[in-house]
């Protein structure tokens, strides 16, 4: 039974719940069985899903501000390779700066493959800024430098219009670094990478419950914690998350 157990635990993991119960209804049918495996099912399902990564929630997110907040045509710097795809049919002007960046440049596109503190910006030419997921690795990911970020905000900052808007996330909760990798950011050493220079109109938090991404409040964003997984293959991913919308100063 065990044995059966696990390999039913990794079918249900890797398939569609709704096909394994179909499945063990035909195969046990009217069985008591049945009723153990369903309700293992459901504790399946809600206490052991895998994790889903940020992009779920971080692109709907910054599409959706940048409807609301910018027009077609408008000049955009996008700092990290993440929704430049899902930007293709919006019109925008955009220059995006990432060192391992896949697209390349076109007519409304220009790649620059390089650290945002080595890219070549013009000052006070864009309307708004996108960086998903990206400032917490400045500095600790390659070309340490311990305020990396702080230096990467001032970059934005530089090459933004007045007013300007800045669409960024990050990982959040207990603060620390994870060496080579990234930083985790609770309110003070966000508020510190991007103080001088952005004034903040909207965070909101989000958190991995288990299953899902969570919505809930400053509090409890800041006890999120960090998800290690094998070093060798991939450090770890962050159990929470913060999503700004700020203005330039």
């Amino acid at each position: 039974m065990a044995g059966f157990l696990r390999s039913l635990e990794r079918f249900v993991l890797a398939a569609d719940k709704k096909t394994v119960y179909r499945w063990l209804r035909h195969n046990y049918p009217g069985s008591a069985f049945l009723r153990y495996a369903g309700g293992y099912l459901f504790w399946l399902a809600y206490s052991r899903r895998p994790y889903v990564g940020t992009r779920v929630v971080e692109i709907p997110w910054a599409m959706d501000r940048l409807k609301r907040d910018t027009k077609p045509g408008q000049r955009l710097l996008v700092v990290g390779d993440v929704i430049t795809a899902k930007l293709a049919d919006m019109s925008y002007d955009i220059d995006l700066v990432d060192m391992d960046a896949e697209a390349s440049s076109n007519g409304h596109l220009r790649v620059q493959k390089m650290d945002i503190r080595r890219a070549e910006l013009p000052a006070g030419a864009f309307d708004a800024a996108v960086c998903i997921s990206t400032i917490e690795h400045v500095g600790v990911q390659g070309m340490e430098f311990p305020d990396g970020d702080r230096l990467a905000a001032g970059i934005i900052h530089r090459a933004l219009k007045r007013g300007g808007k800045l669409l960024l996330t990050a990982p959040f909760g207990k603060p620390f670094t994870v060496t080579g990798f990234t930083r985790i950011y609770d309110s003070a050493g966000l508020a510190n990478a991007l103080k001088g220079y952005f004034a903040v109109d909207e965070e909101l938090y989000y958190l991995w419950d288990g299953f899902r991404w969570k919505r809930v409040d400053l509090a409890a964003g800041e006890q999120a914690g960090f998800l290690r997984s094998d070093p060798a293959k991939y450090p770890g991913q962050n159990l929470g998350l913060v999503l700004v919308t700020a203005r330039k100063e």
